[in-house]
This record gives C-alpha cells, structure tokens and sequence, in this order.
C-alpha cells in the first residue's frame, strides 16, 4: 500500500497527508467564502453560514453515504480484488444522481422552511443554489472514494486545490461585482462560485476516474448497475449519514436559538464555527488515513495492526493540538479581525472580539477532544459499524449542545461564548462513549468483501 510498514507513523503521514490537503481545499473555500461575506455584510455571512448548514443536513448525510465507497475499495485492494472496485464506485455515482430528485423540490419549494425569519431575505438564495445542486457534493465523495481507498489521495489533492482557486476567484468577483460589469450579488455569487468550483472538481476526477489505465486495471468502465452493492452501500453508509445529518441538525438549531440573544451572539457562533471548519481538515484528513489503512488491514485479516495504527493516530492527531494552539490561543484577535475591515458593517467590534477570543479557547478544547473521536471513528467506519457512530453522534450533539443550550439561554444572562462551551462538553461526552465501544472490540465484526455477492470474482 505503502513503502513504509503497515500502521507505522510514517505510513499514518505519508496516507493522511496529501487527504488533508484534500480536507482543506474543501474547508478554505468555506472559510474564504465566509470572509469575503463579512466583509461584504454582517447579515449576509449570517445568513449563508445559517443556509449553508441546513443545506449541509442534506449534502453532508448523502456524502457520508457515497464516501462509504472507499471502504470497499479500501478492502478490495487490501485483498487484492482490483477488479470490483470501479463498480462500487458507480453505484454511489448512481446514488448521488438520483438525489437530485429529492434535493431540487426542497430547494426551491421549502426554503423559508429552515431559515430564521431574520435571515430569510440574505439566505433564501444561498440555500436554493447550495441545495439545488447539492448532488455535486455526494458525486465528489462517490469519485475520491476511488483513490482514498487505495491510500492514492495526491490527485484528489491536485484536483481539489485546483477547483479551489477557481472558486475563491469565482466567489470574490461574483460577491463584489465588478464596477461597469455587473453588479454585487453577495450570497448569491458565493453559492454559484462553490457549486461551480465543485462542478469542475467533478469533471477533474471523473475524466481521470475513466482514464485508460484505471479502466484497464480497475474495472473503472463498468457502470452496471448493482443492487447487491448499492444496497450494502446504503445499510453501511445510511448509519452513519442518519449520525451526520442528526449532528449537523445539531449545529444548525444553534442559529435560531442564538439568533433570539442578537446579532453579536449569531456573528460570534458563525466566526467560531467558520474558524473551526477551516481547521477541520487536519482532523478529517488523518480520520480518512486512518479509515483507508484499517480497511485494508482488515482486508488482508491483519486485525492486530489496529490497535497500533490508533496509537500512533493519537501521537499525529498530539501534534496536531500543538499546532492548533498558536492560532487559536496564541493569535486569536488576528483570526477575529480578518472578519473586519475599513468598510466592515459588523455590529459592536469590541464585545465580538472580546468573547470570540473566549470562544475560540473553546473551539481549541473541542478539536483536541473531538479529534480523538474522528480517529476511532475511522477505524469503526473501516470494519462497518457505523451504527454505533450514528447513534453516538446524535444523542451527545442534542442531549449535551442542542438542548442545555436552548433551557439555559431561555433561563440565564450567559456568555456570547457559551455555546462553545457546550460544544466542547458535548465533545467529551461523545469521546467517552466512542473510547468505550472502542475498548469492548464489538466493532471487528464486519469483513464488507468477503460477503458481497454483488460483483463476480
């Protein structure tokens, strides 16, 4: 898989690498799109990070469910069964297509449905184009599956930090205008600039997806449909989707309930929560290294290497917690302020940057714990119990975020950091949970190829 020895440090850097970079191609075009908005207006920022997370209750559940795929292709290679890879990848092609029949009516028919009424006016637009193109980000998760799963993530890199750059261009000229062309169109021009930059993602993976070589060694031509893999797709993946679109759900009943405290309260949960996606990466790129290694561990039946692959997971995710304190604890009121500028309409500056300092400790104490759950989720994902993720994932964000929150800011005067806190202490609550089943080993169950009898040998 690699040159260096199975579950090593260096294997977990040389695989989770180039998938971080991958990550942040994905969270800077979020990031980069949120800063421009708040520079453009307050509102408009709060309204797309509202729309963008309802449209994310959709988007995300359905690429955690295509993304699934690499967990047959990961396995496939480990046992050395090239040749059903490609038809696994088409079946959440399929998928993702097929979405666009569900996700079209929702945008355009019910999108006041899931916005604050303070927001409706600046999101309304910026949900519509997000979801109504929403089958792009399902069909990208469907395509990297392919490389991710063999530990061959460098193109996937190229290809993402390409489509990137297309979009914070895209983005910048859509949101501003360009004086004697066209006008400004704010949130509507961060939505095209994203589905387009993801559109053209899509047609860098897909032409090198069906180039002649992988279709020579991986079958990557036969799109056959078929139900036996699509439907393990499905039972694999839609655990794990129900946790996400329950987590994300999670996230997004955080903007009308902080939106009733004002809008310094909204902009300090959007800030924290844009900052904490663009450092995601670094925890989803070693979750996915990780998941691709312990899918062909299990692949080949070398279940004793897991326990040391976590381990040394530990040690990277470490140093990672390192890394993340000089921004976030060293140089907060720098990361704040690239939200203002000389023409920014931000409400109260000096009480956004006084609590969004305190809330950005608390987005550092959430990705130290949270990071830890992202690696054993990666293990459980690669042998198929993703039922225990969705679970997990749904009874902390709401038992221990969603609603303490809710009672708490109906009852007391709190911090316009608090919702971080509760963040975090949802966070620990979820690892603990997650460090048990891990412990139990109830998770190394699943041997996802030997029971597919979707696809001839």
């Amino acid at each position: 898989m690699t040159p260096y020895p199975n579950a090593s440090l260096k294997q977990i850097l040389y695989i989770s690498f180039p998938m971080m970079l991958t990550s942040l191609s994905g969270t800077l075009m979020y990031f980069i799109d949120r800063l421009f908005l708040a520079n453009y207006s307050e509102i408009s920022m709060n309204a797309a990070a509202s729309a963008g997370m309802m449209a994310s209750l959709f988007t995300y559940g359905a690429y955690s469910i295509a993304v699934i795929a690499e967990i047959f292709v990961g396995q496939y290679n480990g046992a050395g069964e090239y040749k059903k890879t490609g038809r696994a990848v088409w079946q959440m092609i399929y998928f993702s297509l097929l979405l666009s029949v569900l996700f079209v009516p929702i945008a355009y028919f019910e999108a006041d449905a899931f916005l604050p009424e303070i927001l409706e006016e600046e999101g309304r637009t910026f949900f519509r184009i997000s979801l109504g193109f929403g089958s792009l980000t399902p069909l990208i998760g469907a395509l990297t599956a392919f490389y991710i799963g063999r530990g061959k993530a460098i193109y996937v890199t190229v290809t993402a930090l390409i489509a990137n750059g297309f979009n914070a261009i895209a983005a910048y000229l859509l949101i501003f205008g360009i004086e004697g062309w066209f006008e400004p169109m704010g949130t509507k021009g961060a939505a095209i600039g994203t589905v387009s930059a993801c559109a053209f993602e899509v047609l860098l993976l897909g032409c090198v997806f069906l180039s002649k070589y992988n279709r020579t060694h991986y079958n990557t031509h036969d799109y056959r449909f078929d139900w036996s893999i699509f439907k393990k797709c499905l039972r694999i993946g839609s655990p794990g989707a129900i946790g996400h679109t329950i987590e994300v759900g999670a996230w997004a009943a955080l903007f009308p309930i902080v939106v009733s405290k004002g809008l310094a309260y909204t902009t300090i949960l959007t800030i924290g929560q844009t900052i904490f996606i663009l450092f995601i990466f670094l925890m989803e790129g070693l979750q996915k290294g990780v998941t691709s290694i312990a899918s062909n561990l299990i692949g080949a039946k070398d279940h004793k290497l897991i326990s040391r692959l976590l381990k040394n997971a530990v040690i990277v995710h470490f140093g990672i917690v390192v890394l993340l304190a000089i921004p976030l604890l060293l140089f907060p009121e720098s990361l704040i302020e690239l939200f203002f500028s000389e023409n920014s309409t931000v409400s109260n500056p000096e009480v956004i940057l006084k609590y969004g300092t305190r809330a950005l400790f608390w987005v550092w104490v959430f990705c130290a714990i949270d990071g830890l759950t992202w690696a054993i989720a990666g293990v459980f994902t690669s042998a198929g119990d993703t039922t225990f993720i969705m679970l997990s994932n749904a009874f902390t964000s709401w038992g221990f975020a969603v609603l303490p929150l809710y009672f708490v800011i109906q009852i007391y005067d709190v911090s316009p950091s608090f919702s971080w806190q509760l963040t975090a202490f949802y966070g620990a609550m979820n690892l603990l949970f997650f460090t048990f089943r891990y412990r139990s080993r109830k998770w190394l169950k699943f041997k996802i190829h030997e029971f597919d009898p979707g696809v001839q040998k």
